[in-house]
C-alpha cells in the first residue's frame, strides 16, 4: 500500500465546520488555456475579415484573364482572377476561423487531447494563411 500523506489534527477540517460557499478556483493552467483559445478566435476572425475583404479585388487592374487586360498566358496565379488559389485561400481563412470556434469550445471542456489538437490546428492554419498570402507573388510578373 503507497504511504500517503493524511491531515494532521490541526489541519482537519469537518464538513460541519468548513464553508462550502467558497468558490473554487479553476487551475491557472485552464485559465491560460482559456484565454490562448479566445485570442485564437479573434485572431481567426480578423484572418477571416482580412480575407473577405481583399477577395473582391484579387488582381483588379492586374488581371490577364479578360477583365481589363486581355488574355494572356504565361503569367504568375495572381494575374488570374479565376485562379483556384484565390479560393483555397479565402476557404483557409473560413476553416481557420471555424477550427478556431471549435479550440474555444473545446478549451478546458473537452479532454486535453482535443484541446491540444483544436489549438494546434488553429495555430498551424493561422500561420498557413499568413504565410501563403505574404509570399504569393505580385500580380504584373511573368511566371
Amino acid at each position: 500500500m503507497p504511504w500517503r500523506r493524511t491531515a494532521t489534527d490541526d489541519d482537519y477540517v469537518s464538513w460541519r465546520d468548513d464553508d462550502m460557499r467558497e468558490a473554487r478556483k479553476p487551475p491557472l493552467v485552464r485559465k491560460a488555456v482559456r484565454w490562448l483559445a479566445a485570442a485564437l478566435t479573434v485572431t481567426g476572425f480578423v484572418v477571416l475579415m482580412m480575407e473577405i475583404q481583399r477577395d473582391p479585388n484579387r488582381c483588379h487592374q492586374n488581371c490577364f484573364d479578360g477583365t481589363d487586360n486581355t488574355f494572356e498566358a504565361g503569367h504568375v496565379w495572381t494575374a488570374y482572377s479565376g485562379a483556384w488559389q484565390w479560393d483555397a485561400q479565402l476557404a483557409l481563412g473560413w476553416l481557420a476561423f471555424l477550427v478556431s470556434l471549435w479550440a474555444l469550445w473545446a478549451a478546458g471542456r473537452r479532454s486535453r487531447s482535443e484541446t491540444i489538437a483544436s489549438l494546434g490546428l488553429t495555430v498551424a492554419l493561422i500561420a498557413a494563411w499568413i504565410v501563403w498570402v505574404t509570399v504569393q507573388p505580385p500580380p504584373g510578373r511573368l511566371a
